[in-house]
Order: structure tokens, then sequence, then C-alpha cells
């Protein structure tokens, strides 16, 4: 038999197939159990009947989950960005329903990360550093401090506050 096991809100929280007589072992305290097919992400239980969430709840979920997560889903940065692109596209993934200016306050440090150069390019100027060619030992100074003055600039531009 085929089931779909779903809590009081009607959130289907997970389906499956088992043998009638081992439908009641599938589900927890308050958790109802029924039988059918049904996708969890784009379905729900309402009134004991499977149906399709509305373009609004679909909406509000992906929002919820983008604020919730936006380390696993915001990808589409680059350092040669101005803020007024961050901007946009931060409104964009959005959707155009939270306070972008209190978002990036809140959340620094997920936008450091995204700016910051790759961590390589630190350990290879010291390296260079190490080096006794004078000529490589310089360009490691040099790569070291522009290291070093990428991330000051990208602390700035996201500050604690």
């Amino acid at each position: 038999m085929n089931f779909i096991v779903y809590n009081k809100e009607g959130q289907i929280l997970r389906t499956g197939s088992c043998p009638q007589s081992m439908v009641d072992l599938q589900i927890d305290k308050d958790e109802f159990v029924m039988e059918g097919i049904a996708d969890s992400e784009t379905m729900y239980i309402k009134d004991s009947k499977v149906v399709n969430k509305t373009k609004t709840m679909l909406d509000e979920e992906l929002l919820q989950f983008r604020v919730l997560h936006p380390q696993l889903t915001l990808k589409e940065f680059s350092v040669e960005m101005t803020s007024e692109q961050i901007d946009i596209v931060l409104n964009d993934y959005f959707m155009h329903k939270i306070d972008i200016s209190i978002w990036k306050k809140e959340n620094y440090k997920i936008l450091r990360k995204f700016f910051y150069p790759e961590i390589t390019e630190y350990v290879d100027a010291v390296v260079k550093q190490s080096s006794i060619d004078p000529t490589i030992k310089a360009e490691g100074d040099g790569q070291r401090q522009e290291y070093i003055e990428k991330c000051l600039m990208i602390k700035q531009t996201y500050k604690k506050e």
C-alpha cells in the first residue's frame, strides 16, 4: 500500500509503501497517515485530500528557505559587482519581500564569505615569502599584502555593526 504521513497542518512529512498491516507503524505521535501518492514539495493535505500548493504557498516556502539558508542557495555574486548590483541580486533572490539593508547587516558573515579571496592565494604568498630567491620572495610579499588589502576592503564594506 502507498501511504502519506502528514501533520495536523497538512504538511506532508514522508511517503512510502508497505504492507497494509504495517501502515500504523509508519506514524509517530501527532502524525496521521492516509493511503495515496503525493509530492511533499508541491502538495499538502486539506480535509483528508491531497491538494496542490498554490503559487503563493510555494513562493512563501521558497522565501522562507532562502532566508534561513542563504549560504546554500545564494550563488549569484561576483567580485566585480557594484553595491547596487548586489542589492538587485538580493532583492530578486528574496523576491522583493525583505529589507535588504537590514539583511546585509545581519548577514555580513555570509556576504564576506562570498567576497573574500581564496585562502589558497594567501598560502601561495606565504610559500613564496619563504623562498631564498629574492624575486619570488618579493612576489610573495606583494601577493600577501594584496590579499590582506582585499580582506580589509571586504571587512570595511560588510561591517559587523
